[in-house]
């Protein structure tokens, strides 16, 4: 039996998925589906919109979790992690030796349990550097707990414009601030620009009002209509590859030339 899943680029753009769907369930807080494909493999998708397929999973987490850490002016002892239940970050993050502790906080427990089953990269939660928390991540940096001195703390959710909105706000990104050693660094991905181009300003605006600088880089994703943009907040320049990582997509030179953008791109953030 063949079914097929919509993935919607704006309300009257879709992409097309023919597969087979093998889990559903609805979590206290989201519909959960998983599909298998005859080329993408097993694909997440919550609440109709695609996360993460194990073909393609390696350029997004790649991006999310190397260009930060290796723009760092010092090694990477200690990682947030806000969303990231499929463990996809969490599996590039660990591939830092010098990684000491990986915090991860996400809402619903169902995300991480389903992508243990179906997605080989969940096994990175088994690593005892890493420690789960099912929590809100907007309530999660407010509380002591949070106020750790991490080194870099990757956002990993939803898209701006569903529920995660509040975690795009220059609220939360100044609570996350406060979780930071200094000279840290914040990345968050913000969908993909083709699309939406307001998410990607009002994103951009709340992290300059925080950070000193306010950066944008980005990777060639099919699955997600185009390029996802990611936004990066700190204080030195994020585009400076300060060590060497690998990965099938990852490598220092993609690292530099991914902050080379678009002119009207530019001329959303107002560069």
């Amino acid at each position: 039996m063949t079914d097929r899943f919509l993935e919607p680029v704006t309300p009257h753009t879709h992409i097309l998925f023919e597969g087979q769907l093998i889990h559903e369930e609805r979590s206290k807080y989201q519909h959960i589906q998983v599909y298998r494909h005859e080329y993408y493999g097993h694909i997440l998708v919550l609440d109709g919109l695609l996360q993460t397929t194990t073909a393609d999973e390696f350029i997004y987490h790649e991006m999310i979790a190397h260009v930060p850490l290796c723009s760092l002016p010092r090694e990477p002892r200690r990682v947030l992690i806000v969303g990231g239940g499929d463990g996809g970050a969490l599996a590039q993050v660990l591939r830092h030796p010098t990684v000491e502790e990986v915090v991860v906080v996400d809402l619903d427990e169902a995300v991480p349990r389903v992508s243990r089953r179906f997605f080989p990269f969940a096994a990175s939660f088994d690593d005892p550097r890493v420690r789960l928390v099912i929590d809100d991540g907007a309530r999660f940096v407010k509380s002591p707990e949070a106020r750790r001195a991490f080194d870099c703390a990757i956002v990993d959710s939803s898209d701006p414009d569903t529920p995660a909105s509040v975690l795009y706000r220059t609220a939360f990104y100044s609570d996350l601030k406060k979780c930071l050693a200094p000279d840290s660094v914040v990345i968050h991905q913000v969908g993909t620009p083709e699309f939406m181009r307001k998410e990607l300003a009002d994103t951009f605006a709340a992290v300059s009002a925080v950070f000193d600088r306010a950066s944008v880089c980005h990777a060639a994703i099919f699955t997600y209509g185009g390029s996802e943009a990611f936004v990066l907040g700190s204080s030195f320049d994020p585009s400076v590859p300060r060590r060497v990582m690998r990965g099938k997509w990852y490598n220092p030179e993609i690292h530099a030339a991914s902050f080379a953008l678009p002119e009207f791109w530019k001329d959303v953030i107002g560069a």
